[in-house]
């Protein structure tokens, strides 16, 4: 497979070659999620999932690793979390009613046809038999005239095509001047080498970014050991103790760089600031334990709390971005004022 030659290249030293059949394997990976992930049961779905951690793993890993000499793997990072993150938020339940909504039988036909065959496909991908390959094929261009048909009958199914297949290009088009997308990235290290290392890091987008950025944040027990909640007996100065900056007092000392909140800062935050001159509102989609600390409450400097300096937006996944509502500005829009009325006063 492309994944067994990505492997064996890389122990060849072969960076080059390794680094294509990585990305080989990876495009097929998100193929099949965005084409077939979801039309599974949620059990299946989360059971295949679960099935390609490591695979995720070891690309999220050898991105990071290479990407100083690569730095156009960042990209794929970013759509490895799209494709992971945002599929799972979908219903295809919901897509369905919808459809059912419509009161188009024909429509609704064409739907179940093509529902039923993917679960028939999905079954070959789960089961990976490779030798019904004529089968699988009637399949797939089945599928595809059925989803050429329902694309151009069904505004709902146009729609949701349309957002499966986003990618890290589409989101940087729904960004403005000025802000930026953060997606958090939660993966065990494994290079080629598995390991019980948990890492962390953020894939940076702007509208002036010709790629993702990928940097590296920190190990998880490093976070977990900072926000440890054990023998804690008063919540509030936990809190306080996290995210409150040390006060110069009277005599004019510096706050205690080794200090809890000082440390988090450089964990999470600091890494990014130098990627975020001249942004003002950023939309981030957490990843891990950081779904459990305030972006807002965190420092750039010893004055300066992250909310202070950027407008930030928290989303399940950055995709979402393209997803958010569209306000019109009113035109020749006027407004009248009454003040000072009598009610009670007689005609």
């Amino acid at each position: 497979s492309q994944n067994n030659l990505a492997a064996l290249y890389f122990l060849l030293n072969d960076k080059k070659k390794s680094k294509k059949y990585f990305i080989s394997a990876n495009e097929i990976l998100i193929d099949q999620i965005n084409n077939y992930l979801a039309y599974m049961t949620g059990q299946q779905a989360e059971a295949y999932l679960q099935s390609t951690d490591y695979l995720f793993d070891a690309y999220f890993s050898f991105y990071l690793m290479e990407g100083k000499r690569n730095e156009d793997l960042a990209g794929f990072a970013y759509d490895n979390i799209l494709a992971r993150k945002g599929l799972m938020l979908q219903s295809e339940t919901n897509l369905r009613n919808s459809i059912l909504q419509s009161k188009n039988s024909s429509i609704l036909k064409l739907y179940n046809e093509f529902v039923d065959l993917k679960e028939r496909l999905t079954k070959f991908y789960i089961v990976n038999n490779e030798d019904d390959k004529d089968s699988i094929q009637v399949l797939k261009d089945r599928i595809s005239t059925l989803e050429k048909k329902l694309a151009t009958s069904s505004d709902v199914f146009k729609e949701r095509n349309k957002y499966n297949l986003t990618g890290w290009a589409d989101v940087k088009k729904g960004l403005k001047e000025k802000e930026a997308c953060i997606e958090f990235i939660r993966f065990r290290f494994n290079y080629l080498q598995p390991t019980d290392s948990i890492f962390y890091c953020a894939l940076i987008l702007r509208p002036d970014y010709k790629i993702p950025k990928m940097v590296y944040l920190f190990e998880e027990k490093e976070l977990l050991t900072l926000i440890n909640k054990k023998n804690v007996r008063n919540e509030e100065k936990y809190i306080g103790n996290l995210y409150h900056k040390t006060k110069r007092n009277e005599e004019g000392n510096k706050p205690d760089n080794d200090s809890i909140s000082n440390r988090l800062d450089k964990l999470i935050w600091q890494p990014l600031e130098k990627y975020l001159n001249g942004v003002n509102t950023i939309f981030y989609s957490p990843a891990g334990v950081l779904n459990n600390i305030s972006f807002a409450a965190l420092s750039i400097n010893d004055s300066t709390y992250v909310s202070d300096k950027y407008q930030l937006k928290t989303l399940l996944s950055t995709r979402n971005l393209l997803k958010q509502e569209k306000h019109t500005p009113l035109k020749d829009f006027r407004i009248s004022l009454y003040g000072g009325i009598e009610y009670d006063l007689q005609p």
